[in-house]
């Protein structure tokens, strides 16, 4: 897909006709639009568990979700800084955050190094 249509969402079909075109003369926008369609149908009948679990890029919400909260939550210090604070604080993760948690903390903590 092109870098605009994953840089950040876009719902506005009208714009996402116009970078799908912009992008390529031998993509069909009617065809992407069409599968977006059924896409978005099949998503609306999941639960929205199973809508994020499929539909949601790991990386770029980790990077644009979870980075950001932290950052708020501790004053803009960075992946070490929290680390440390969840290890000296023995501070219960957020439940939905657990495993993301768990990978940082092992990924960053002084011991994997």
């Amino acid at each position: 897909f092109p870098h605009q249509l994953e840089a950040q969402p876009i719902t506005n079909e009208g714009e996402i006709r116009r970078i799908l075109t912009d992008w390529h003369n031998q993509l069909a926008p009617e065809a992407v639009l069409a599968q977006y369609h059924q896409e978005l149908e099949q998503a609306r009948t999941l639960s929205p568990v199973e809508q994020l679990h499929c539909y949601v890029h790991g990386k770029m919400f980790y990077h644009q979700v979870v980075v950001q909260a932290l950052d708020r939550l501790f004053a803009g210090k960075g992946a070490d800084d929290w680390v440390q604070k969840f290890l000296d604080a023995n501070m219960p993760p957020p439940e939905d955050l657990v495993g993301v948690l768990d990978w940082v903390i092992s990924e960053f903590s002084p011991a994997a190094a």
